[in-house]
Parts: structure tokens; sequence; C-alpha cells
């Protein structure tokens, strides 16, 4: 993941333009797991017959819908 990373940045992105990554992974260790999880995918769990939303969005629109200037009275 650190080499894609070094490679995605020394691209570099053109004038104007942005560059993001996504990355949701499970690691499973005995009878533990963990979510790691970054950008504007999401991740979630399936328990007893139902999907369960278990990360967020990181993007900025999300950040904003989530700030009180979207939050109805």
């Amino acid at each position: 993941m650190i080499a894609a990373l070094r490679t995605v940045r020394a691209a570099g992105p053109d004038a104007g333009e942005t560059v993001g990554t996504t990355l949701t992974t499970f690691y499973s260790v005995s009878s533990s797991g963990f979510v790691f999880h970054a950008g504007d995918s999401r991740a979630y769990l399936w328990r007893q017959g139902r999907l369960h939303q278990i990360t967020e969005d990181q993007t900025l629109v999300h950040e904003l819908v989530q700030s009180p200037l979207f939050q109805t009275p």
C-alpha cells in the first residue's frame, strides 16, 4: 500500500486536479477482526440476516452533509 501511495504521489495531479484513494479491508486474527478504512468506500457487517454499515465515507461532501449547516431544525 505504501508503494502504491508513493507511485500516485510521484505521478502528481495536473493543475486543478486532486488525487485520492480508497481503501477498505478486513483483517482476521483468531476470533477477532479489524477493519481498516480510508476514503469514500464503506464497510458493512452481515449479522443475523441484516446488513449493518460500520464505517462512514471520509470525504468533504460527507462531512458537509453531517455538519449543522445541513441539519433540519
